[in-house]
């Protein structure tokens, strides 16, 4: 059995932060974890909290870069816009080889960032519009240079 997040918004932690305690849960659970991020979309929550909720989407992606580097790096240094990196250290690594990552979303960016960094993608509403937002992710893929077949979709109903 696996366990999860559905899902945990990037911009209340630091990304390198986030992984590190990924990366623990996901040792502890037997390599078990799959991790839901997304941008976040609350604006009271942002706001109750402290937290910014402007370039949501732009931190959202250089987190992912974060997030793909770190999987695959032993040290890494990163300069972006939002956030930033300085050798930072990233071992030991997930026991999966790399922890797989859930996006969901629906709209034309987060599409091309789920066709470039998602192992699973999930969508929420009902099957008919999980449908067409599987198709609109079909063509996301393929811009991308992905077979759309490699990613897992799910669907999240709304009650």
């Amino acid at each position: 059995m696996e366990i999860g997040t559905l899902v945990i918004c990037n911009s209340f932690r630091n990304p390198a932060l986030l992984a590190k305690m990924a990366d623990t849960v996901e040792e502890i659970s037997g390599g078990r974890l799959i991790l839901g991020l997304g941008a976040g979309w609350n604006e009271p929550e942002y706001r109750a909290f402290g937290f910014p909720f402007d370039h949501r989407v732009d931190r959202f992606e250089e987190a992912l870069e974060i997030w793909d580097l770190l999987q695959t790096k032993a040290r890494i240094t990163y300069i972006g816009e939002h956030y930033e990196l300085i050798d930072a250290p990233f071992e030991p690594k997930s026991s999966q080889g790399k922890l797989p990552v859930l996006i969901g979303g629906t709209k034309p960016r987060m599409m091309r960032l789920v066709a470039k960094y998602a192992d699973i993608w999930n969508s929420v509403g009902d099957l008919d519009e999980a449908g067409t937002a599987s198709k609109n992710l079909d063509k996301a893929c393929l811009a991308m240079g992905r077979d759309p077949e490699t990613l897992v979709r799910s669907v999240s109903r709304r009650s």
